[in-house]
């Protein structure tokens, strides 16, 4: 019976979680040569992608690594958690966040430029600073990863 009301209290472990209500939005603008970088949770493949969004100057960054891939079809977009709120982003750019936040080599997460979240694509201002920029992010990171889809077998 108290075994009963505590998990009742505490949960199983199986329940889905609570449907974020929210939608991410870009609540700071960019300053002159700063960039956005993603910090990516670690996790198994079968949990929700979780991340954060931090602000670094490109003059003095920490480590981070840059992520060059296809964007591929918005069609069927996946919804991913970034700052507790949805963010949808392509299947093919899930895919990649995937493989990229392997718990057991990435325990405390991966810091990643992504341009499809690190910049706001819908405005057009910050869009062409950010590209102007792009060479310098680029160069910056300690690590590029290229991707280029699943691996079909």
């Amino acid at each position: 019976m108290l075994q009963d009301i505590i998990q009742g209290l505490i949960g199983t472990g199986d329940e889905e979680p609570a449907p974020l209500s929210e939608s991410y939005t870009y609540t700071q603008r960019l300053q002159p040569r700063c960039i956005r970088l993603l910090k990516l949770a670690p996790g198994p493949a079968s949990s929700p992608i979780e991340c954060t969004v931090q602000i670094h100057s490109i003059d003095n960054p920490p480590d981070f690594e840059a992520l060059s891939y296809v964007w591929g079809s918005s069609a069927d977009p996946v919804i991913i958690v970034c700052d507790s709120k949805r963010l949808t982003v392509t299947q093919n750019l899930h895919a990649a966040l995937l493989q990229l936040r392997q718990f057991d080599t990435f325990r405390d997460g991966r810091l990643l430029w992504i341009d499809a979240i690190c910049i706001n694509q819908g405005d057009e201002t910050e869009k062409t600073a950010q590209v102007r920029l792009m060479r310098e992010i680029y160069s910056r990171a300690h690590n590029t990863t290229i991707w280029l889809g699943p691996n079909d077998d």
